[in-house]
């Protein structure tokens, strides 16, 4: 009984000397977790800073529509660096696609003006020799009703050009 109690208790002490001896390392481990779920929870903390979930009827709104978190804090940076004016890196390109764009449209009025003047030809509802017998009336009537480019479009079409 003397030798079982001796032992138990050198085996006691072993474990606890093993238990110890690791101590360093698992303290060190439980450091290296904490530091990092502090990280999450700071980039967490910096990610909230959303415009949309600040907003109570917005982020419902954004909710409603299956919105994730994620994808409304995506959205707010996008509108954020939008209202901040970071897209615009090169103007020139900017006035560029404005000067296409007005190109643009500028011909689709042109040809819808061609081909209004066109139907009305073929319709027979005007001639050649009737709209340039009253081309300065009718190049005075028909900007206000479809446009500059529209009228010298129907314009060109009766002058064959």
């Amino acid at each position: 009984m003397k030798n079982f109690k001796l032992l138990s208790t050198v085996i006691i002490l072993a474990l606890i000397l093993t238990n110890i001896s690791t101590l360093p390392a698992g303290v060190k481990a439980y450091a290296e977790q904490q530091d990092e779920v502090e990280t999450k929870v700071e980039k967490q903390k910096e990610d909230i800073h959303s415009f949309t979930m600040n907003d109570p009827e917005l982020y419902q709104e954004a909710k409603d529509l299956g919105l994730t978190d994620e994808e409304i804090i995506k959205m707010d940076k996008e509108i954020e660096s939008i209202l901040e004016g970071n897209h615009l890196q090169n103007p020139v390109a900017v006035v560029v696609g404005v000067v296409v764009g007005i190109i643009g449209i500028g011909t689709a009025n042109y040809s819808m003006g061609k081909y209004a003047a066109k139907q009305v030809h073929k319709r027979g509802i005007l001639s050649v020799s009737t709209y340039k017998k009253y081309r300065w009336q009718f190049r005075a009537a028909l900007p206000p009703a479809i446009g500059v480019p529209a009228t010298l479009g129907f314009d060109d079409y009766f002058y064959g050009i």
